[in-house]
């Protein structure tokens, strides 16, 4: 039922998330939402004990279920919008890591297919576990100069520590 004109503003570009986070910080604000000073992509409401985490315009939360419907009904009055609400012991994936709803809350866990690719990039997927990943050597004993890797081995370390620091956020 709406025609928007855009101004300026074409998706994807930086200023266009930054002025959305804008405009969805006020709707959120003004059914009693505080927006976090540190991370501004997240919100609490203290009287409802919902708390929403805004990435780019995929907005996820969780709360009491008492307070969840009433809440989605009032941010739809004010914004177009699909929701689902998953109750305590759904599991799920969103912004490829994994949710699961708990009756305290959400546990959000990095996805283990990351894992699985580094196993994979790394030829491990058969590799067997030891008790400890420590190798003792003797004091005596030197352990070998380092050595510049060649442009194969240096594309695979990077892809590694890329695949790494996106799961060191979890």
């Amino acid at each position: 039922d709406w025609t928007w004109q855009l101004k300026r503003q074409l998706y994807g570009r930086r200023r266009a998330p930054h002025l959305f986070l804008v405009f969805a910080a006020g709707v959120l604000k003004s059914l009693g939402f505080e927006q976090c000073a540190i991370a501004p992509c997240f919100f609490r409401n203290p009287e409802t004990l919902i708390i929403l985490e805004l990435h780019m315009d995929d907005g996820h939360g969780t709360g009491p279920d008492a307070s969840l419907e009433p809440f989605l009904k009032a941010l739809a009055g004010l914004l177009k919008l699909k929701w689902h609400v998953y109750h305590p012991g759904s599991q799920y994936s969103h912004l490829k890591r994994l949710r699961v709803r708990t009756p305290e809350g959400m546990f959000i866990c990095g996805n283990s297919k990351h894992i699985r690719k580094l196993l994979e990039l790394l030829e491990l997927q058969n590799a067997k576990s030891k008790p400890t990943p420590m190798v003792k050597y003797p004091a005596e004993k030197e352990l070998a100069e380092p050595q510049l890797l060649d442009a194969q081995k240096s594309r695979l370390f990077r892809k590694c520590v890329g695949i790494l620091l996106y799961l060191s956020v979890d």
